[in-house]
């Protein structure tokens, strides 16, 4: 028990960038679009100038947006369209390519917070139809069949602070060796670093995501579900990007 990631308190004057991710839309070899999508935490109501770029295999891609933000969370969106892109595959179906993309944040010239982060462009589609055991289950990754194989991950050391990116390295490195191309993170575990979906993005690793809720009962209280809806959307908002999760399952 205890804080066992690191904790900083943030100042800012007028606005900083919170989580930013790159979501690929309307996939195909031909052409994609993707979304970068920035999260906005102003001091006051503010007229704020945002920069996008995604760049990577040749292309620069930038736009930009403009927004009027409240006190507090805002969001801002830019969608840009790559032809001809390198898309993201899984371990043994392609190269798991990712871009690089980057948001910068303005305020009346005056350049406030910047973030880069790592895009796969990518597909994904859960085929669910009748069959003559029930119904199927079949992950389409860029409107292609993928078979599965991996295992189930549980948190790498009982202390959770001895978990470091050496240790993930190790033995994500070893489930690629072994021909493993999904992994589901357990819900009776803890959401992973980021070193760890990283990782996963780079090596082709699937990533069947749980919510952190298993082995128990628990309180159908208001105050437990407004907690846990905060909960889901901080682990949802944080980890959007990484093309290696192809599923979020609410439990255990």
């Amino acid at each position: 028990a205890g804080i066992w990631r690191e904790a900083e308190v943030v100042a800012y004057d007028k606005a900083r960038l919170g989580y930013s991710a790159g979501l690929p839309e309307a996939v195909s070899k031909e052409k994609a679009k993707v979304k970068l999508s920035a999260e906005i935490y102003a001091a006051d109501e503010t007229l704020l100038d945002l920069a996008f770029s995604l760049e990577g295999f040749g292309q620069t891609l930038k736009g930009q947006t403009q927004v009027k933000t409240s006190k507090g969370r805002n969001f801002a969106e830019c969608i840009l369209e790559i032809v001809e892109p390198r898309l993201w595959w899984p371990q043994g179906y392609g190269e798991p390519a990712l871009y690089s993309a980057t948001v910068k944040l303005y305020c009346g010239g005056e350049l406030l917070d910047a973030h880069t982060v790592k895009v796969g462009v990518r597909s994904v589609e859960l085929i669910q139809e009748p069959d003559e055991e029930g119904k199927t289950f079949i992950f389409q990754i860029n409107g292609q069949k993928v078979y599965c194989k991996g295992a189930n991950w549980i948190p790498a050391d009982s202390f959770l602070p001895k978990v470091n990116y050496e240790r993930y390295q190790k033995l994500l490195n070893l489930a690629a060796q072994a021909n493993f191309n999904m992994l589901r993170v357990w819900g009776g575990g803890v959401y992973e670093a980021d070193e760890f979906y990283d990782l996963c993005n780079s090596l082709g690793i699937m990533v069947w995501q749980d919510f952190m809720y298993a082995c128990a009962g628990y309180p159908e209280e208001e105050w437990f579900l407004r907690e846990a809806e905060r909960e889901a959307m901080e682990a949802v908002l944080r980890l959007r990007g990484h093309p290696s999760i192809v599923l979020w399952c609410g439990n255990n």
